[in-house]
């Protein structure tokens, strides 16, 4: 009588590689029989392994940059395993409710953040957009993004956060960006908000809720709100140890964002477009613009395994810097803005006399200079541009766009009082968010040029259009 163990070795892997959706059953076949258990963990190479992630993930081996040959080096079978039980475990809510609890689900505090950075890589290794247009030598534009929905440009990665986004998985994440909260949970807290900054408000409410309707009609967004509007606007957050921006200081040469204050401002930003309901198109609903390389002229500015080489000696724009951009910016009256600060410990709600705008940005690269502390694969792109335009005074900015120790991308650019380098006006400090080069743009925090005890502050979002 013929069994399935008298299938060849090749045919039973290809029906293991046909359980990638279903990893406890993965786990289960291997425990059927010694025949299974040899063929799924007692290979000599991560062959197999390598076809089981690849058939539920798209290839990291196209967008991550800082690892380039990473997954071959160090494991298929340990990424796998680790996005599968990351997506499990936020799937329990009760897992991620309480920032307060030491443990989850008998998982401990300090192991939370690497279940979260499993999350964070979905976004960042997704399929590069631009991988459609790879013979293209034309910069991919926004329209890329709806293309992703077609089967041939859809995104692995992007598909299991919606599988996750749509069953209301991440709503719980939202207590993380309210306090009370231990400082031993920093770690953890950042962890969570990273996630949140990336997906937004809109992908933390059930998908019946957006992304026609306003997601802070949700009594936990409001709440995370309320909280995130003391953050952007507290006028003591600014120090020179930060940047004066959204970071963290590790040591003299490395700082790291500082999540928790972009989750803040991601949230204020999209509240202001909403209160007022204006037509932003601001890039909130589709996580499709959280993929890499959408601003990139072509697929192989990507460093990967093919052509690092090349990319170490040649000067190019990786953050897909140069060209046409909207700039949404919010803040408060100065009277507004100082009676907020002076209620920060008031649990009532401050009328905040919030105000926003949203304004054309043209930047240009100017050149590029090695980064002393960085990868030579990334050098610092130096900018300039104008801001304003219809109807508004233009403004001249200037800046810089490079990368901090721990791969993010940082925005820092300075305004004039007007279209001359007479006079410097405000400091614009942010972050990337999603994968490098993708549609979400930047967020970030801008205050007075010159860094007055006494300067206003307030929240931006930067995103680059056609």
């Amino acid at each position: 009588m013929i069994s399935v163990l008298d299938l060849p070795s090749e045919v039973l892997e290809t029906i293991i590689v046909s359980l990638s959706d279903a990893p406890l059953s993965i786990s289960a076949l291997s425990k059927s029989c010694g025949r299974f258990f040899s063929l799924i963990y007692e290979t000599h190479d991560d062959y197999l392994w390598r076809r089981i992630f690849l058939a539920r993930y798209d290839d990291p081996r196209d967008s991550d940059y800082l690892n380039v040959n990473a997954f071959d080096k160090h494991g298929w079978r340990k990424e796998y395993t680790s996005r599968a039980f990351a997506e499990d475990c936020i799937a329990r809510p009760s897992l991620i409710e309480s920032p307060a609890s030491e443990k989850w689900l008998g998982i401990k505090r300090e192991h939370f953040p690497s279940l979260i950075e499993s999350m964070l890589r979905l976004c960042t290794t997704a399929s590069p957009l631009s991988a459609a247009n790879s013979e293209s030598d034309s910069p991919s534009s926004i329209n890329n993004v709806s293309k992703a929905e077609n089967e041939k440009d859809a995104s692995l990665n992007i598909r299991q956060i919606n599988k996750l986004a749509t069953g209301g998985h991440f709503h719980p994440l939202l207590s993380w960006l309210s306090p009370p909260y231990r400082k031993s949970a920093e770690d953890a807290i950042q962890a969570a908000c990273k996630l949140l900054a990336f997906l937004g408000p809109r992908s933390t409410v059930k998908c019946d809720r957006w992304p026609t309707s306003d997601p802070f009609e949700d009594s936990s967004c409001a709440l995370a709100l309320k909280y995130g509007r003391r953050r952007t606007y507290d006028m003591d957050y600014p120090e020179r140890e930060r940047l004066f921006g959204p970071f963290i200081h590790h040591s003299h040469h490395e700082c790291t964002p500082d999540w928790i204050q972009l989750a803040a401002i991601r949230f204020v930003c999209e509240d202001a477009a909403l209160t007022e309901g204006v037509q932003l198109q601001l890039p909130a609903s589709d996580l499709n613009r959280l993929r890499p390389c959408n601003w990139t002229a072509q697929r192989s500015l990507c460093p990967t395994a093919h052509n690092v080489d090349n990319l170490c000696k040649t000067e190019r724009d990786w953050a897909g810097v140069e060209g046409a951009w909207r700039l949404f910016v919010v803040w408060l009256g100065y009277d507004s803005l100082i009676a907020f600060n002076g209620n920060m410990t008031n649990d009532e709600e401050v009328d905040s006399g919030q105000v926003h705008v949203n304004v054309a940005l043209r930047l240009r690269v100017v050149s590029y200079e090695p980064d002393p502390e960085g990868s030579p694969l990334f050098p610092v792109i130096k900018i300039e541009g104008e801001s304003g335009g219809e109807g508004l005074e233009a403004h001249r900015v200037e800046g810089n766009v490079s990368m901090l120790s721990d791969g993010s991308v940082r925005w820092s650019i300075v305004s004039f009082a007007d279209h001359t380098n007479a006079q410097t006006q405000w400091a614009l400090e942010g972050v990337q968010i999603g994968g490098v080069g993708s549609a979400a743009g930047a967020l970030g925090t801008w205050t007075g040029a010159d860094h007055e005890p006494d300067d206003p502050i307030g929240g931006w979002w930067i995103w680059r259009v056609v």
